[in-house]
């Protein structure tokens, strides 16, 4: 009976520390996350999902963090033959589905880092929507195993 009870402690911390999300007027942002720095890098970033559950459509516009000296919203984009980097304006949110932020595809950048990004720490950041207004989430900083997908590339 003991282990039982660790083993379903052990389960419902895992959870919770595992897992987080943020929501306001139909929007849940699920856990935003960012791998830890490497070396002297002064780039990172962040990734999450977000899920429109309202209405009506939204659409990401910006983030702000205090952990970088700039933060932008980009996509990587097939350029002939060549996996590229680009800063995109916005990310449209429609109802009733789920947008993913992840290694590989869209994500959060954070350009200048103003410190590193430690593995079990964590920093503020508020993303940006054209109707939801500001959504401040908690980064949790962890590793990751690299996509199995697609090249490495630089930002």
């Amino acid at each position: 009976m003991k282990k039982l009870l660790i083993a379903s402690l052990f389960a419902l911390s895992a959870t919770t520390v595992f897992a987080h999300e943020f929501k306001k007027d139909g929007l849940l942002i699920g856990h935003p996350w960012a791998r830890p720095s490497l070396g002297e890098v002064k780039v990172g970033a962040a990734y999450l999902s977000i899920s429109n559950n309202g209405p009506s459509d939204d659409r990401l516009i910006g983030a702000k963090a205090t952990v970088s000296e700039a933060v932008e919203i980009h996509a990587h984009i097939m350029n002939s033959d060549v996996m590229q980097m680009r800063r995109v304006d916005g990310v449209a949110a429609p109802s009733g589905a789920t947008v993913k932020f992840e290694p590989g595809g869209l994500h959060v950048m954070l350009i200048g880092l103003k410190e590193k990004l430690v593995e079990g720490a964590s920093f503020p950041m508020t993303l940006v929507f054209e109707k939801a207004g500001e959504i401040p989430v908690e980064v949790k900083i962890e590793k990751r195993a690299e996509p199995t997908s697609g090249g490495h590339h630089n930002h």
